[in-house]
């Protein structure tokens, strides 16, 4: 019986390896799919460490001083993720969907702004509860709609007129919101429309 063993390793400099270790100095760092939040990062000679497969996916360690990131592609060039030095993370996914599922308790902690964009965000669960601790403000350009068999506004209501010019509206709702949880004799005289 003969013995296993891996095949010798091929010789010389494949195809790809001048991309990967940027031996003439001419590659750009994440060329395919470029970063997004954080800074273009450089790559250079012997501090870049790429596994590429037949299929083009990559696994890539780059170690250049000051730009050091952990790169996982997927070989159609449309699909990464990327930990950057600067604490960056970027999950780029041109196409397709994505689904996130979990057994138990699903936590998000942010310590500045949460933006989302999307064409439609569609919720469904037994219970919602959104608490702000300072003003809760929504707007939309169409309409409004309110639809259980029984809603419930608790507090003062502070109305403005539809014609409002933005800054006015604006204004307006916030200084109403600063009187709304306050005494009649702490309110700053702004009055509040009911």
């Amino acid at each position: 019986m003969s013995e296993l063993r891996p095949l010798p390793s091929p010789k010389g400099i494949g195809k790809d390896g001048p991309k990967e270790i940027n031996h003439d100095g001419k590659q750009k760092a994440l060329e395919e799919i470029p970063p997004i939040i954080s800074p273009q990062p450089e790559i250079r000679y012997l501090y870049n460490k790429v596994t590429k497969y037949m299929n083009g996916h990559r696994i890539e360690f780059n170690t250049t001083e000051g730009h050091e990131y952990i790169n996982i592609q997927h070989g159609n060039d449309e699909t990464r993720i990327t930990l950057f030095a600067d604490g960056n993370i970027e999950i780029i996914q041109k196409d397709g969907n994505r689904l996130d599922q979990v057994s138990g308790d699903y936590r998000i902690s942010v310590g500045n702004d949460f933006t989302e964009t999307s064409d439609t965000r569609l919720l469904s669960q037994k219970n919602y509860l959104s608490d702000s601790e300072g003003v809760t403000y929504i707007k939309s350009k169409e309409i409004i709609v309110l639809d259980a068999p029984l809603i419930v506004l608790k507090g003062k209501l502070a109305t403005m007129p539809a014609d409002a010019p933005e800054s006015e509206e604006k204004n307006k709702y916030e200084a109403q919101a600063e009187n709304v949880d306050k005494k009649p004799w702490e309110q700053d005289g702004k009055g509040i429309d009911v």
